[in-house]
């Protein structure tokens, strides 16, 4: 699927918080957000809570019908939906051993790995996401990596605001097939007012994400 048609029909419109793989968009954008962010937060005696999400296996969960749908939904018509549609299914995979080789295991669910339709397919099964957080939490994604954050003067109306989205877009990757993974899912707490603030009491899955001063993204 070339890039103009998905930047052209809508896609993308809907994937603004997804800096993956796009023309003119680069790695560094999503931290220069979360950057900005946290110097307003700063310069403005804020509290600022933040969220890093990792998907458990992306690509081998992502469901197939629901991206055809979302391509139908987009207005994609023509020869190339029944095209996808043949690439994603009718798939098989084997595991060898040396010389060994085991039985073939018919692939139901996920986009293949390596192709190059797979990033934009899978950014299709991925692109609702930011849809289902509550208004004024900002959030940035590059590929299966998510960040959300919310600033307020008081922490815990911050952390309040973080609870309810980590609520609501782990219930919409539940919905779609997707889990997050409550282990590699870190929290960061930015701040400069004076005196000791704890770290923010926030849960996924029931359990406590851990607060980390430095983390990957």
């Amino acid at each position: 699927m070339p890039d103009w048609y998905t930047s052209s029909n809508g896609v993308y419109f809907y994937l603004s918080p997804s800096l993956s793989f796009r023309k003119h968009h680069f790695t560094r954008d999503a931290l220069v957000m979360l950057e900005a962010a946290a110097c307003e937060t700063c310069a403005r005696h804020l509290h600022l809570d933040c969220v890093f999400f990792d998907l458990e296996k992306a690509y081998d969960n992502a469901w197939q019908y629901d991206i055809l749908q979302q391509l139908h939904a987009y207005g994609l018509r023509g020869h190339l939906p029944p095209f996808l549609k043949e690439f994603l299914s009718g798939r098989s995979f084997s595991v060898r051993v040396g010389t060994t080789l085991s039985i073939s295991v018919a692939q139901e669910e996920g986009v293949p790995q390596g192709s190059v339709l797979s990033v934009t397919l899978f950014a299709v099964a991925i692109n609702a996401i930011a849809s289902s957080l509550p208004d004024g939490i900002s959030n940035s994604m590059y590929v299966n990596d998510l960040a959300v954050w919310f600033a307020a003067s008081r922490m815990s109306v911050a952390e309040r605001r973080m609870q309810l989205a980590l609520d609501r877009v782990s219930c919409w990757t539940g919905s779609q097939g997707f889990r997050f993974s409550p282990a590699k899912t870190v929290a960061m707490f930015f701040c400069r007012i004076r005196g000791i603030h704890p770290d923010p009491d926030l849960f996924m899955y029931r359990y406590r994400i851990h607060c980390e001063e430095v983390t990957l993204f």
